[in-house]
C-alpha cells in the first residue's frame, strides 16, 4: 500500500515512474529521463518526415533501419529449463541484452506515443506535463502526425464472414460495444473490446453461457400453470367485463375527438372567406388555426387505437402466443448453433450483459408477454394494454406457425 501511495504521489507531481520508451535512457531513476543520444535525433525525423505526406509505416520503418536505428536493448525471456536450472543452483543466468530492429508495429507505436512530447502517464491514464524528461518534438508536429495516421487507417472488411451465431448481436450496455466472436482451444467466445472507464467487468463469456440464459428466459416469458389458470378465472369474472367496458369507452373518446376535429377543419376551410371578411380571423390567425387544427388530427391518427376484438378473444390470442412459444422452445433445446440464432431472432431485438446480467428487448408480439414482469403494472393493467399490442401478437402467431409449418419433421 506505501508502495502504490507513493507511485501514485510521484504520478500527481509528473514524475515517470515507469520504464521510458525508445528515444529516452533509463538510468535507474524517475526523476531523470534524458534523451538517447543515438536514437533520438532518428525518432525526430520519423516524425518529421511522416507530417510531409506520403509516407507510409512501411517505408518509414525501411527507412529508419537504413539509418542504423534499433529498439532498445532487451533481454529475452527464461526458457523452462533456464528457470529450473536457476532454482536447483541458486544463481542467476546472465541473458544478454540484444538490440532489435523495429518493424511497422514499434514505429507505430512511436509515432502514437505522447510520450515524445513531454508528457507523461498520471492517474487514471490521463497524460500531464512531465518534470522527468525533456519533450523532443511540439505537440503540434505530434498532432499533425495522429491527423495522418487516422487518415490513412482503412478498416477492413471481409467478404466471407464465419458464420458465428450471435454475431453483431449482443454489446455490453454502458458502452454499446458488440461482442464479437474468437475461438479458443476449440471453444467459442464472445469478447468485446469495451472504452475506456466502461463500468462492465464482464468482458468476455463462453457461447454456451449466453445460449443456456436465453433459453431459460425464452421459457420465462410463457405462461406458468398458475398463471393460466388465474387468467381463465379472471376472463369469465366481472374484471375482463369491466375492462371490455373500458376498451369501448376508449374506443368511443378516440372516434368523439376526430369527428370534431374533421368538423371544425371542414367549417374552417369552407367558410374561410367569410371568416376573413367579417374579420373574425385575420389572414395570419386563418392559417395559424388551420395548422393547429391539422396538427391534432395528425397526432390523434399516430395514437394507438383500441382494436375491436374482445378483451377475450385478445386474451386466448395471448395465450395461443405464449404456448407457441413454449414449442418454439422445445425447438430451441435441439437445435444447432446456426438455428438457434434463427429461433433467438424470432423473440428477441436487442441483447446486451452488463455484469453478469443478460438484459433483453422482446419483439413487438413477445413483449406482451414481457410487460407482466413490469413491477408497477398489476394483472389488471397488464390486461388492459393487450388490445393495444394485438395486432404485434397476431402477427408473432403468423411468424410462429410459418416457421413450425417449415421445419415440420416429414410424415
Amino acid at each position: 500500500e506505501k508502495v502504490s501511495l507513493n507511485i501514485r504521489n510521484q504520478r500527481d507531481k509528473g514524475i515517470c515512474t515507469y520504464k521510458a520508451p525508445v528515444g529516452y535512457l533509463n538510468r535507474g531513476t524517475m526523476e531523470d529521463k534524458p534523451f538517447d543520444p543515438e536514437r533520438a535525433p532518428i525518432i525526430k525525423q520519423m516524425f518529421e518526415l511522416y507530417a510531409k505526406g506520403g509516407w507510409a509505416l512501411s517505408d518509414l520503418t525501411k527507412w529508419a533501419i537504413e539509418q542504423g536505428f534499433t529498439m532498445s536493448p532487451t533481454r529475452r525471456k527464461r526458457t523452462h529449463a533456464e528457470m529450473l536450472k536457476e532454482e536447483i543452483n541458486d544463481s542467476q543466468i546472465d541473458i544478454p541484452k540484444i538490440s532489435h530492429l523495429p518493424n511497422n508495429n514499434a514505429v507505430h507505436r512511436i509515432l502514437t506515443n505522447p510520450f515524445y512530447t513531454g508528457k507523461t502517464k498520471g492517474n487514471n491514464v490521463v497524460y500531464v506535463k512531465s518534470n522527468s524528461h525533456k519533450p523532443l518534438i511540439s505537440e503540434e508536429l505530434f498532432n499533425k502526425v495522429q491527423r495522418l495516421l487516422s487518415n490513412n487507417n482503412v478498416s477492413i472488411h471481409y467478404v466471407d464472414k464465419i458464420t458465428y451465431p450471435l454475431r453483431g448481436w449482443v454489446r455490453c450496455n454502458e458502452c454499446k460495444r458488440v461482442y464479437t466472436p474468437y475461438t479458443q482451444k476449440g471453444t467459442v467466445y464472445y469478447g468485446a473490446h469495451c472504452k475506456k472507464g466502461c463500468a462492465n467487468g464482464h468482458k468476455s463469456f463462453n457461447i454456451s453461457q449466453i445460449i443456456n440464459f436465453i433459453g431459460s428466459m425464452m421459457l420465462k416469458l410463457c405462461f406458468t400453470e398458475s398463471e393460466l389458470i388465474e387468467i381463465n378465472a379472471k376472463a369469465g369474472s366481472n374484471e375482463i367485463a369491466l375492462l371490455e367496458d373500458q376498451r369501448l369507452k376508449q374506443t368511443e373518446i378516440h372516434e368523439r375527438k376526430m369527428k370534431k376535429i374533421n368538423e371544425d377543419l371542414g367549417y374552417l376551410q369552407t367558410n374561410k372567406l367569410n371568416l376573413l371578411k367579417t374579420g373574425v380571423y385575420s389572414p395570419e390567425a386563418i392559417i395559424e388555426e388551420e395548422s393547429k387544427l391539422k396538427n391534432e388530427l395528425i397526432q390523434l391518427q399516430s395514437e394507438e387505437v383500441v382494436s375491436n376484438v374482445s378483451m377475450a378473444e385478445t386474451i386466448n390470442n395471448t395465450i395461443k402466443l405464449s404456448e407457441l412459444l413454449k414449442t418454439l422452445h422445445l425447438y430451441y433445446e435441439n437445435a444447432d448453433h446456426a438455428e438457434k440464432d434463427t429461433i433467438i431472432r424470432f423473440v428477441f431485438s436487442e441483447l446486451s450483459i452488463i455484469q453478469s446480467t443478460l438484459i433483453y428487448k422482446c419483439e413487438n408480439g413477445f413483449q406482451a408477454l414481457k410487460s407482466r414482469f413490469v413491477t408497477s403494472c398489476g394483472q389488471d393493467e397488464w390486461l388492459s394494454e393487450l388490445p393495444h399490442r394485438l395486432g404485434d401478437i397476431q402477427q408473432s402467431i403468423q411468424k410462429l406457425e410459418l416457421y413450425f409449418k417449415a421445419h415440420a419433421p416429414p410424415t
